[in-house]
């Protein structure tokens, strides 16, 4: 699943959880908000958009769903720019998030390109 594509964190925890139901692995919101240390409607407001998880809550989210370091960290900057009251600081965020999705495009380009014309796109 490409978190690159959300701009909600919300939106992209709602398409894991359901990716999760539908893998052949017994998923349920009760099992996944002991692990985070939740309740189980806690955990449904925040999918639902109607709260916010905290950051602690984040990381944990990450680690339970095995994102990759480069993964978490858009992940994190997705929700700071979710959750920040300020336009600037949401700005701010967003210019860092607009940074990884041209850079994870880039290396899809780079991973495409045969090695031999690749100096031709420098």
């Amino acid at each position: 699943m490409d978190v690159y594509k959300f701009k909600d964190y919300r939106d992209f925890l709602k398409q894991l959880v359901s990716k999760q139901k539908a893998s052949s692995r017994p998923f349920s919101y009760q099992k996944f908000a002991l692990k985070l240390g939740v309740s189980k409607s806690y955990l449904r407001l925040i999918v639902e958009k109607k709260s916010h998880a905290s950051l602690d809550r984040i990381f944990e989210i990450g680690q339970f769903f095995k994102l990759s370091t480069y993964e978490l960290q858009f992940f994190v900057f997705l929700f700071l720019s979710n959750t920040s009251n300020r336009k600037t600081s949401r700005d701010f965020f967003n210019s860092i998030l607009a940074g990884y999705r041209v850079s994870k495009t880039e290396t899809l380009l780079q991973l495409q390109t045969p090695q031999k014309n690749r100096a031709a796109y420098r």
